[in-house]
């Protein structure tokens, strides 16, 4: 009967521990658009002061409908994802939101923004009591990287939002480093394998406000 409730109790452990502390939708943009997308940049701006997390920026949606961000939070991370909903048309644009997100006790949150049409996401920290966190949003998740799978180097193909100099940081499948490379400058990197090990490989690299990441696979 112990071993019982010792399973109960250690499942219901796991559970309060995944399940989101918070979670609900805010609606943004109800107003026009501010900026056609083009090539316009798209940022989001972090604050995280009195247990409130403050999101600010301008970010893409369509330009007809309702959108909104569904948010949930955990300890330690924040999760975000974008919506666009009812009445629908062909064309994006770029919307000025302001959100709040109160109840944020932690002493730091791991953000993700999930992928959106033609672009990505983003992925990032913010502290208790940092403030102007700036990060921009890529407007192409498509990384060019070839060849993949690779035997001896890879080419990684560096997007424009990318500015040099630019850093490259490499991890391995359990999230090790294994390289770390800065001041780069080619707009393709050629990336060596050298006496890196058959196996996944993650690349993060990251200019002056924004970054790309992506998977390599040696053989």
């Amino acid at each position: 009967m112990k071993k019982v409730y010792f399973i109960a109790f250690f499942l219901f452990s796991i559970l309060t521990t995944i399940i989101a502390q918070e979670k609900g939708t805010i609606i943004y943009g109800t107003d026009n658009c501010i900026e056609s997308y083009t090539y316009a940049e798209q940022f989001l701006n972090f604050n995280l002061e009195n247990n409130k997390l403050q999101i600010c920026g301008k970010i893409l949606a369509n330009c007809c409908g309702t959108h909104e961000h569904e948010y949930e939070i955990y300890e330690d991370s924040i999760f975000l994802n974008r919506k666009d909903y009812e009445s629908l048309c062909d064309c994006y644009c770029l919307y000025a939101i302001d959100i709040i997100l109160d109840n944020c006790n932690s002493e730091f949150y791991k953000i993700k923004l999930s992928d959106y049409p033609t672009n990505s996401g983003l992925d990032t920290i913010i502290y208790k009591s940092q403030i102007n966190k700036t990060e921009t949003i890529l407007q192409n998740k498509n990384i060019i990287c070839y060849p993949n799978p690779a035997k001896e180097y890879t080419i990684i193909e560096i997007p424009e939002t990318i500015t040099a100099p630019y850093d490259l940081i490499l991890y391995d499948n359990s999230g090790k480093m294994v390289r770390n490379t800065n001041n780069l400058k080619n707009t393709k990197l050629r990336l060596n394998r050298e006496a890196l090990p058959n196996g996944f490989y993650f690349f993060k690299i990251t200019g002056s406000n924004s970054y790309i990441s992506g998977k390599i696979v040696f053989y």
